[in-house]
């Protein structure tokens, strides 16, 4: 699906057309509007060739003119045209990809991946007891990851309790991390 769009993008960069803010999308995600990194859902223009990297080859960008995308607020750059605010924003910045349907799911995209948290006092296959206490860090179970992620699903990680963005989908909590954020791998 070709766009044709005003501005062509050069390297990582990705224009988008900010769609209009939901609490809650078809597909049942809930999206906090009052979180601390607020996703944005945006349509997908145009996108540049990719970044070159050290052995001369460009990056892949794993998104598509057409597609919806969810990224966060602090990454955009508005450029004005004929009374539209587009938005360029680095391939790097986008959480996720926005498949549709009536059971709407988020693909995690690069570095990113989600998490279910797990439940306080459970033990893990290994026979480790996860108390309920407060502690410095949270955990999760990894549900799906972006490409570039080197944790495996189902792995329980710990994280830093106030990483990622949070998001409702079909009623469950569930939290977008970038891999970064994960402090271990409980075994």
């Amino acid at each position: 699906m070709e766009i044709q769009t005003p501005i062509r993008p050069l390297y990582e960069h990705i224009l988008i057309k900010r769609l209009p803010k939901v609490e809650k999308t078809k597909g049942g995600i809930v999206i906090p509007i009052s979180s601390r990194l607020t996703p944005i859902r945006g349509e997908v223009l145009a996108i540049g060739r990719g970044r070159v990297q050290k052995n001369g080859e460009r990056a892949k960008i794993w998104v598509e003119p057409g597609d919806t995308v969810i990224y966060s607020e602090h990454a955009e750059k508005t450029v004005a045209y004929k009374d539209n605010d587009l938005l360029l924003i680095e391939d790097e910045d986008i959480f996720g990809l926005v498949n549709g349907g009536d059971n709407e799911i988020i693909e995690p995209l690069n570095d990113r991946l989600i998490v279910k948290r797990a439940k306080r006092d459970e033990v893990t296959q290994g026979g480790i007891i996860l108390t309920g206490k407060k502690t410095e860090q949270d955990r999760g179970y990894v549900l799906s990851k972006g490409p570039k992620v080197t944790v495996f699903v189902d792995d329980l990680i710990l994280f830093k309790p106030f990483d990622g963005l949070e998001f409702e989908m079909n009623g469950e909590a569930f939290l977008m991390l970038r891999e970064q954020d994960i402090m271990g791998v409980i075994e």
